[in-house]
């Protein structure tokens, strides 16, 4: 099972920790296109902020969570 905002492998429900707030709903598309970015350009520090949001975004396009979102 994965992680209907950002894919991650999680054991039940339909979001990980990282993509909910501290009520278990789903964080709103803009707190999760900046999370996500800032996770991409710690995975990739030469990213620079706009290509980080650019990729963050493309990858949450093909999420259940935010299709026809984005």
């Amino acid at each position: 099972m994965k992680c209907q905002s950002c894919g991650m492998p999680i054991e039940s429900g339909a979001y990980c920790p990282y993509c909910v707030d501290e009520n278990g709903n789903l964080q709103t598309l803009e707190e999760r296109v900046k999370r996500m970015s800032l996770f991409l350009k710690q995975r990739n520090p030469k990213l620079s902020d706009e290509e980080a949001v650019n990729e963050a975004k493309q990858q949450m396009k093909k999420m259940p969570a935010w299709k026809g979102k984005l």
